[in-house]
Formats: C-alpha cells, structure tokens, sequence
C-alpha cells in the first residue's frame, strides 16, 4: 500500500534504524498441502485488533531477498498449524494441535527450497513454534525431526529456536522441557521467548527481574545458548497508547534484554502496520502508513525512537562489554567491535544525572531521545560533560 517514494522511504528507514531483521510467520492453516501458496497475495487477511489471529500473515520473498541484500536475515516458524499437518488422533479440538512430525518438517524444508530459489538463500534461523504450548516431549521430538531433516536437505548451516512462549514463565516452562534432554538442547543453537507479561510490571518494572533470574537459573545444568527476544510490544488494552512514558517503559526491557538475558537480537512485534484504529498502530507496530501523505512510512508513536536508541547503532557483530553505573536509576550499557565503540544510558530517574565522558575514548558524537528530541545527533560536548535529563536515553558512539 506504499506509494513509489514510500517503499524508497521505507528501505531507506529500515536502514538507519538498522531493523534488518525479517521474522515470517507463515500462512497458518490456509497452508495449501502441495506448499504452493507460501507468497499468495490473495490469501493474506488483514489484522483488526485481533478478531483473526494468528492466520492473516503470508510471505514475500522479494522483500526478504531485499532484506538479505542489505546483509539482513529471515527468521521462519509456524504459529498454527494447517489442519492436514495435525495429528487428529491426538490433538483435541481447542487444545494442543501437534503436527505429524514428518509433514511438520516436510514444510520447513519446503520454505527452504522456496526461499532459496527465490531469493538466494534460505532463512537463517528457523523457529519450533510461536506460542503455541505443546507438552514436552513434542517438542522434544518436533526439535529432533526438524535439526535432522534440514542436515538431510543440506541446509546444515540452517540454525534452529527453541518454541518462544507468549510470555516469559511460558518460555521458562518450555526452556525446563528442551533442556531436560540433552540431545535436544544440543540441536538448539538459540533460546527464545515473547516478553509480554513484562506489562504487568509497569508500575514496577525491576519488578520483572524476579523472573528474568527464574530463566536464567532454569538451564539444568546445560550449557546456556544465546537468547533471542523473538516479540515486545504493548498488546494489554490498558496501556495501548501513543505516550512517551508507555515507550520509555518499553525502553527499561531492552535494557533488561541486552543486560540480563545478554540478548543476541530484540524484535519488536511488528515494523509497519497500516489499521484504522490508531492506538493498534502506536503500540503494536514502530511504524504505519500516513494516508494523507501520499501513503509514506511515519512513526507510529514515540515507540519507533527508543527503540531506536538501541537499534541504530548497535551493528552486526558487535558484543556487549563490560560497563556499570554507580547510580541505580542511572542503567548502562556498553558494546564494542574492531571498528566502534557504543554506550547507551538511560535515565529512569526524576532527577538530571552529570556524566564525565572523559575516559570513553574515541567516542565522539551522542544521540538523545526524549519527549522532545528524535534520536538527535550533536557532537560530544567540549567540556567532556554530559547531563542526562529525567526520562531521557543518550546513545554514545
């Protein structure tokens, strides 16, 4: 629905937030058997607040190819499955759905056939599945089938997430159930979960830390695999708005993401939704279409720019390194490759906190987010000080 300097627009935006990461959900159940309408435009439904989840989504292989020549990547699971890949003798109606293994993986190989015809190569991680609980040994089993087949299809180098739950204690369940089998974690290369019950600490967000150290305590022993936040956004009614202070909430999970799960990739819900009802807009998606603008890509809501503050700068390759803040409402981070250093700050305090910059090192220009600056750039100051106001984030690099 972009007009001609929209999409120009767009890659230009996904660009210089660095959103590079395509994560696919398929086309659900409407999934012909014969896999032959992965990208049928006319099979896709649009998205009205929920009323027909999870089944809207098809792919695009042109974009992903797009994607991928901007040295991104494809991220592929299913969600619900189609009713021919169910076990009828052993999935209930509104219960677990759990797939015939080997039309289950059948499927996957399938995606990666096409994606890889159609755009060069296949995706780079595929996942279990999304949000859909299935008792242990499922999963266990769907892990197994899934690392095998891709080896006997040659997409070796194929890498696989374990099932993200919906929420966190979702995910620490599922992460108690493929790491209780050694041969399963062993065919994981990440772990994963969605963080939505992250919203019910708002008013207490080191409140949600309690479950973070749950996760991480629940390895069994083995070893830990790198951690993909697979889905954030705002989808409790109660918070759905376009407001700093509900961005700025959002802000303190990526913090907590990339400190205390030491994430390898955030992935907000969606980049660019286009509904009629703006609140979706501002709190599921980071952008949406401006119809009186000859349909161009605008922020949604204040949410595009703190997640920004994270995204823009933190390059491909780059890892975290060690950094700390002597100041509790004062949260640090800090990462660095061959080329760069970045440190983003960000202030959840009510008061303005001084920093000396003088021992950052080659480090020479900041960028601030706040309610009334949009990730603007200006130069380190001249006096080596920097003041950090109340709600705001300061991206060193």
């Amino acid at each position: 629905m972009l007009s001609a300097d929209g999409k120009k627009q767009w890659w230009n935006f996904l660009k210089e937030y660095n959103l590079l990461i395509q994560r696919e959900y398929p086309i659900g159940f409407q999934l012909n058997e014969d896999f032959s309408n992965w990208d049928t435009l006319e099979d896709a439904t649009p998205h009205y607040y929920g009323d027909n989840f999870p089944n809207g989504e098809v792919s695009d292989f042109s974009y992903n190819k797009k994607i991928q020549e901007m040295d991104g990547m494809v991220v592929f699971e299913f969600w619900k499955f189609p009713e021919w890949m169910v076990n009828k003798t052993v999935s209930e109606e509104d219960s677990n759905a759990v797939p015939l293994y080997d039309k289950y993986t059948t499927a996957i190989i399938d995606y990666c056939k096409t994606a890889k015809q159609k755009t060069g190569r296949a995706p780079a991680i595929v996942g279990i599945q999304n949000e859909v609980e299935q008792p242990a040994k499922v999963w266990q089993e769907m892990t197994l089938t899934l690392r095998k087949a891709l080896d006997k299809n040659g997409f070796e180098k194929v890498k696989i997430h374990m099932h993200n739950g919906s929420r966190l204690k979702n995910g620490i369940n599922a992460l108690n159930a493929f790491t209780s089998d050694k041969k399963v974690w062993e065919a994981i290369d990440y772990s994963a979960s969605n963080l939505y019950d992250y919203q019910n600490y708002f008013t207490n967000p080191d409140g949600f830390d309690k479950i973070i150290d749950k996760w991480n305590a629940s390895f069994n022993g083995q070893p830990k695999k790198p951690f993909i936040s697979t889905e954030m956004c705002i989808n409790d009614s109660k918070y759905q708005s376009g407001s700093y202070r509900v961005a700025f909430l959002m802000g303190e999970l990526y913090h907590k993401n990339m400190v205390q799960f030491d994430a390898v990739s955030l992935m907000y819900c969606w980049l660019l939704v286009n509904t009629v009802q703006p609140s979706f807009s501002a709190s599921r998606s980071l952008f949406t279409i401006d119809r009186s603008k000859n349909n161009v890509p605008i922020a949604s809501s204040y949410q595009l720019r703190v997640f920004g503050a994270f995204s823009k700068h933190l390059s491909k390759g780059m890892r975290r390194v060690g950094a700390t803040s002597s100041d509790d409402d004062l949260l640090v981070s800090a990462y660095s490759n061959a080329e760069k250093k970045t440190v983003i700050l960000l202030n959840k305090g009510s008061s303005a906190k001084e920093i000396d910059l003088s021992g950052f090192g080659t480090i020479s220009k900041m960028e601030t987010v706040s309610p009334y600056e949009e990730n603007q750039t200006t130069e380190i100051p001249d006096s080596q000080r920097l003041v950090i106001t109340p709600g705001s984030i300061v991206t060193l690099y």
